[in-house]
């Protein structure tokens, strides 16, 4: 370490306490005040202590981060330099902290005297993520002092084991820096002192993070309700983190379960189960259970929540940490803890009721509405949605974006156990980026499937994409504008609608893609789809798929579609329940 300085002294001991953490990924921001730590991030880097990523803005850098951490499970840190750079990491901190994704948001800064003097690319960066962070801690100024080094080397630490904490999240920690911000132009008349410090500083402190076990009385109230009830159901939220259970455990024990698109359940059940069109039918009102569960937060289909809001059962949520996962204000038992096991223990409890019948009708309801998905002629968005998820490796994971998408997902529904999605403040920015963070932590082949909003508002994504890598698509859906506005009540005022939240466009989101190395499809057809969805599997390029539909009357045929599935499902229904009778 010879010739060390001062600032580099402290930004070691950082990145140290960093790793020290478990941080095995960062996503570093260009900036001058920043420097320090970003080569400091380098070193570790090189000694093979962490991968250290590098983008242009930090819009993608943090939301590249959000991908890496939801897979991984692990904090990823993100550095940037000082004044507004910082700001744009608040989109994806609002995510995380939402989600539960551990990142630790690194704001390099000015010296503390030169704010509100109208200095340079300084703004006043002391608890810039308000409530969005679990914590947030001022580092100081670099001082060549033992104390202070154990003092934020103790800190880092303990920031980044509050990511993994209960609940977890997002930290931030600002980080002043004086001049001198390249060891070089630095006096090194301290360095002797400075490398002796730093050897002679004890390891980090060791924390681990845990999540609370339930009481044994609120276990025990819940165990006797799921014992003596006779129409048991459990809801799996898309926001559960992956768990090795199944819950064809309960099923085979006489539950009904409904799964979300983005529900991370170790079954071979399908993923979405069609809840928009089962919750509109009859059926589903004559299916009232007496019990339910729910892991996880709400379904995407807002006619599940309101069927679920009538429900007079007892509702239990299952849930990793203190905050409140009850939008609607209906439980009346939480159970706070790991999902996994709380769930695996759900499915050992036994029951003197036979459910077979309430079980298997709930079956076949779903049967039937994913037997009209399957066979149904779909506008072109939801069918190309279809059409990709049959067809993309089983191997690989599938981003469903916001909106419209992750509807369609619902409804045509999947087996596949790999699918995410930013459902925490269930936003449509950073998809791209978002999507491209996964790829890279999990090194599995990735589609993002994501409408032309949100592939407009993440166009930055594309300049840190580097060629080679696990294989990775955009299943584009341009409708030219927001569809899901003609759903709502707005969209009964076209004069209001159109111009002010659906917000057309007229453009080709995919002009110019080229030059960043981007292959682009526009097929016509569900062939030609396939035909690029395979070619972009053997590729080491990006490949964008863009599907082109008219917004108004593919969202009228859309409604349509759910009307005619209601309709389909509640005669296949009644025809069951007749040979059943007879």
């Amino acid at each position: 370490m010879s010739g060390i300085s001062l600032n580099a002294a402290w930004a070691q001991v950082i990145v140290r306490a960093l790793v020290a953490g478990g941080v095995r990924h960062a996503m570093v921001a260009p900036g001058s005040r920043s420097a320090p730590l970003a080569l400091a991030l380098a070193e570790a880097a090189g000694q093979g202590e962490m991968q250290v990523h590098l983008h242009h803005d930090e819009r993608t850098a943090a939301f590249h981060g959000l991908g890496a951490a939801r897979w991984t499970g692990q904090p990823v840190a993100l550095l940037c330099t000082s004044g507004t750079a910082g700001t744009h990491f608040h989109a994806a901190a609002a995510e995380a902290r939402a989600s539960g994704i551990p990142l630790v948001l690194l704001t390099a800064d000015r010296p503390p005297d030169v704010r509100h003097a109208h200095a340079h690319q300084t703004i006043d960066q002391r608890g810039l993520f308000g409530p969005t962070v679990l914590l947030w801690r001022e580092l100081g100024l670099p001082r060549a002092e033992d104390q202070a080094l154990r003092h934020l080397q103790a800190t880092v630490v303990q920031a980044v084991a509050a990511t993994l904490g209960w609940p977890r999240g997002p930290v931030h920690l600002d980080v002043p820096f004086g001049d001198w911000l390249h060891p070089a132009e630095e006096p090194a008349h301290a360095s002797g002192m400075l490398e002796k410090l730093i050897a002679d500083l004890a390891p980090a402190t060791r924390w681990w993070p845990s999540v609370p076990e339930p009481a044994p009385e609120s276990w025990a109230a819940v165990e006797g309700l799921v014992r003596e009830a006779r129409r048991p159901l459990l809801v799996l939220g898309s926001l559960l983190a992956p768990w090795d259970g199944d819950a064809g455990d309960l099923e085979a024990s006489g539950w009904a379960v409904l799964r979300d698109p983005a529900a991370w359940d170790a079954g071979t059940g399908i993923r979405g189960g069609h809840l928009e069109v089962m919750a509109r039918t009859a059926w589903a009102h004559d299916l009232m259970p007496d019990l339910i569960i729910r892991a996880g937060g709400g379904p995407v289909s807002g006619t599940t929540l309101k069927w679920l809001a009538v429900c007079t059962a007892p509702v239990v949520h299952v849930q990793p940490d203190r905050d409140r996962w009850d939008a609607d204000a209906r439980a009346t038992h939480v159970l706070t803890g790991a999902p996994g096991p709380l769930l695996k223990r759900l499915a050992a409890v036994g029951s003197p009721h036979d459910r077979t019948a309430w079980s298997r009708r709930w079956q076949v309801l779903r049967a039937c509405a994913v037997a009209h998905a399957r066979q149904a002629s779909l506008p072109p968005e939801p069918d190309a949605v279809r059409t990709a998820l049959a067809h993309w490796p089983a191997d690989g994971l599938v981003m469903i974006g916001n909106s419209m998408p992750i509807r369609y997902a619902d409804f045509v529904g999947s087996p596949r156990t790999r699918i995410v999605a930013n459902r925490g403040a269930a936003g449509i920015d950073g998809q791209i980026a978002t999507a491209l963070g996964t790829r890279m932590a999990s090194g599995l082949p990735t589609l993002l499937v994501t409408g032309d909003v949100s592939f407009l508002h993440d166009l930055g994504a594309w300049s840190g994409i580097r060629p080679g890598g696990a294989p990775f698509a955009v299943l584009l859906l341009d409708n030219d504008g927001g569809g899901i506005f003609h759903t709502l009540p707005i969209g009964e005022h076209p004069e209001a609608c159109t111009p002010w939240c659906s917000t057309p466009h007229g453009l080709d989101p995919t002009q110019g893609l080229e030059g960043l190395g981007v292959v682009t499809h526009h097929p016509r057809d569900d062939e030609g789809l396939i035909r690029a969805l395979e070619e972009a599997v053997r590729d080491d390029r990006p490949h964008v798929l863009r599907i082109v539909a008219e917004r108004e009357s593919g969202m009228a045929a859309w409604q349509a579609l759910l009307d005619d599935g209601v309709r389909q499902v509640t005669a296949s229904m009644e025809s069951w329940t007749h040979s059943e009778e007879e």
